[in-house]
């Protein structure tokens, strides 16, 4: 009996003791670092400089994590013309040690097939919550991953891609076939037990400030939204109903960093600021070296011509690349879409297949359409009510946009010297072909793929001119 009690008591003792250190463990504290990008569009060239960071993070704290908000592709020829398409982003980031990505609407530009073979190639998870593979050669995506601790805390990371209108995230709609898209902000509720399954729940949103917020005030459970999409600079969080909001600009030029603190298994503390990576000077000598590579490929350094004065903006650059479109036999007038128009410059001088890379890294296909001048206004106006300003530089042609309390009053069509074109005529109009899928304006033709590609014709284009002069060219005006 003597050694039942004796016993009991022990087991009574270790219980006690138990509890007693389970109490004392609730009240331990534990710091999670999160460091984050987005919008990198094929920058290389700082990363070095965050693995160094990352590295340094480590040697006094275990729980670190690196994650995407998307749209690590296209934008730099370095990644988007190498042999393996976007293979060295891959590279890079599998050597920095990302754990986690959402899709950017821009990963698709490579077709599903180029990007099922980078999400082979990839360490760390691609996530998306909003969208379903119905019959595509991507693999099933996550909608979330779960990153844990050292110390098993478990911190939830949920996946939201952005949606146009037309129903599909902004990129060429042939490259999304056999995949069906959700709105977002109707896709969370499915996703609410996150928040009680985990010990923290951090949204990577590819949807762009404005709609960062209102995902905030509609999914409360996320304890930060770290977005993209937008480009937007947070230089300090946002915060909407306790929900931290932040954004790190675009092409690697911050890294952001998270500090979470956690009382036990509850989440104490979320701070947020961001490094500034021109101003941070260490580099990790081994990715240093692995991006050198990358970026001394000789066949980026070919002179194809020559820029007598500096060809910057909107206007003088779309006319550069819409002058191209009007050179090919049979097309009378051309049309470039703003976003499709990718650096702020050529310099002065020589000008490389790298700048023109930079201006241009989509190569759509040249559509031709035969289309009335009304139908050319329709291009126009659509463009100019998407953005609410003037969306497209032309070749050809001029146009003069005349507003009245913010909504178009008329359109003039003018030849060069500002005499009105004949409005009984029909017009061979090249466009590229994701503004000849997605403008939604009323024509009659429906377009004509031509075999040719924009950025393969703007190259051969310069080539033929050798010397450019678009100092000061306006064809597109607004009053």
């Amino acid at each position: 009996m003597n050694n039942i009690k004796f016993l009991l008591n022990k087991y009574i003792a270790f219980i006690a003791l138990s509890f007693f250190l389970i109490s004392c463990n609730s009240n331990e504290l534990t710091e999670v670092v999160i460091y984050y990008t987005n919008d990198t569009h094929g920058r290389l060239i700082n990363y070095s400089k965050i693995k160094h960071i990352i590295d340094s993070e480590k040697k006094k704290n275990e729980n670190v994590f690196l994650v995407s908000s998307g749209d690590i592709f296209s934008g730099n020829p370095i990644v988007d013309r190498y042999e393996k398409k976007g293979f060295p982003m891959i590279d890079i980031m599998n050597k920095v040690g990302y754990n986690a990505s959402v899709f950017g609407n821009h990963e698709f530009d490579y077709g599903q097939v180029v990007l099922a073979n980078r999400i082979e190639q990839a360490k760390f998870d691609f996530i998306c919550a909003n969208m379903d593979i119905v019959d595509s050669k991507l693999p099933k995506i996550k909608p979330y991953v779960i990153l844990e601790t050292s110390n098993k805390l478990k911190l939830a990371f949920l996946g939201l891609l952005q949606v146009e209108d037309n129903g599909i995230p902004a990129t060429h709609p042939k490259r999304l076939i056999g995949l069906k898209f959700r709105n977002p902000l109707d896709s969370l509720e499915k996703y609410s037990n996150l928040k009680k399954e985990n010990n923290a729940l951090i949204v990577l949103s590819h949807l762009g400030y404005k709609t960062d917020t209102i995902l905030a005030q509609k999914f409360q459970d996320a304890d930060i939204i770290i977005g993209g999409h937008s480009h937007t600079l947070l230089t300090e969080a946002d915060s909407v109903k306790n929900v931290l909001i932040t954004q790190s600009g675009a092409y690697l030029d911050n890294l952001g960093k998270i500090v979470l603190i956690f009382k036990g298994d509850k989440l104490i503390s979320k701070t947020v600021k961001l490094i500034n990576l021109d101003k941070y000077e260490v580099k990790n000598a081994e990715i240093a070296k692995s991006i050198d590579v990358y970026i001394n490929n000789p066949i980026f350094k070919k002179v194809i011509g020559t820029a007598d004065e500096k060809i910057s903006g909107n206007d003088e650059l779309g006319s550069l690349m819409t002058d191209a479109l009007t050179s090919i036999d049979g097309i009378d007038i051309a049309f470039q879409n703003h976003g499709g128009i990718r650096d702020n410059e050529i310099d002065k001088g020589n000008i490389t297949l790298e700048s023109i890379y930079k201006l241009e890294p989509f190569n759509n296909e040249v559509t031709k359409m035969v289309l009335t001048t009304n139908e050319i206004r329709g291009i126009i106006s659509t463009s100019y009510y998407y953005r609410n300003k003037n969306d497209v530089q032309v070749s050809g042609i001029k146009f003069i946009i005349i507003t009245q309390n913010d909504s178009i009053k008329d359109i003039k069509l003018q030849d060069y010297e500002g005499k009105a074109i004949d409005e009984k005529k029909t017009y061979n109009v090249a466009l590229n072909s994701y503004m000849a899928k997605t403008l939604d304006f009323e024509h009659s033709d429906k377009g004509t793929p031509t075999g040719i590609y924009t950025c393969d014709r703007l190259i051969e284009y310069i080539k033929e001119k050798k010397n450019l002069k678009y100092n000061g060219v306006i064809r597109a005006i607004t009053k």
